[in-house]
């Protein structure tokens, strides 16, 4: 009850402010997700679906059975119209649980704990909100929320990263843009096709040309799968 108390007393505070940098530490494993506002992928009949997918993630990455190695740390970035400009939207620090120990092991930090469960319940309860609440993008920025991704990992020194892009991937964004080269460099990468119908087709069909240009920025492997299928046992096996 305290960390229910806890964490939805900050949660106004949250909403209308956006996560601030970690510094980097000693991470064993980034995983950070890149989610898509653009008019054709985020709209309120999606919300749900976008919530869910949140969810199935949140499940993958704290169930006992994940293969993931703590400290993590969580961050879900925004694609819309200057992605690489942007701050993370919702952060949380999962820390390695000591069998005897008196001292905190977040060492102040306020999004954080040694429980997986307090991560799950601020991804469904926090973050999704947070998300969904956020507002539509002016366009679809995806090659500069690569960018980010790629610079985040590099700035937080983590052993292995891990990528999730929600999105329909139909990049939609100005010439006037201008975003680093992206580095996926050893970063695994899974993109959760929305199932929805979009101007270039389905995004599933686009797994060939995507999963060609992801692996030139370095990524070290690229899954495709569509976010109606139970999506999050193939993410647990790539936590492995």
């Amino acid at each position: 009850m305290k960390l229910i108390q806890s964490i939805f007393g900050f949660l106004p505070l949250f909403l209308f402010s956006q996560a601030s940098y970690v510094s980097a530490s000693d991470y064993a494993t980034n995983v950070i997700v890149a989610t898509d506002f653009s008019s054709s992928y985020y709209f309120e009949d999606r919300f749900e679906v976008i919530n869910n997918n949140l969810g199935k993630l949140g499940n993958a990455v704290t169930s006992r059975a994940t293969g993931l190695r703590y400290p993590t740390l969580f961050q879900v970035i925004p694609i819309d119209e200057l992605s690489q400009a942007k701050r993370p939207i919702c952060e949380w620090t999962i820390q390695e649980r000591k069998l005897i120990s008196r001292e905190d092991p977040c060492d102040g930090e306020r999004r954080c704990s040694d429980d997986p469960k307090d991560a799950k319940q601020y991804i469904e309860d926090i973050c999704s909100k947070a998300v969904v609440g956020r507002g539509e993008g002016g366009a679809t920025d995806i090659e500069g929320a690569l960018s980010l991704a790629g610079q985040l990992a590099a700035s937080q020194s983590a052993a292995e990263n891990y990528l999730f892009i929600f999105s329909d991937m139909e990049e939609y964004r100005s010439d006037d843009v201008l975003s680093t080269p992206p580095d996926l460099s050893g970063f695994k990468v899974m993109v959760v096709c929305s199932a929805e119908l979009g101007a270039a087709g389905f995004c599933m069909s686009q797994n060939k040309i995507w999963s060609e240009q992801l692996k030139s920025f370095g990524a070290a492997s690229v899954e495709f799968v569509v976010e109606s299928s139970r999506w999050n046992r193939v993410a647990m096996e790539m936590f492995e």
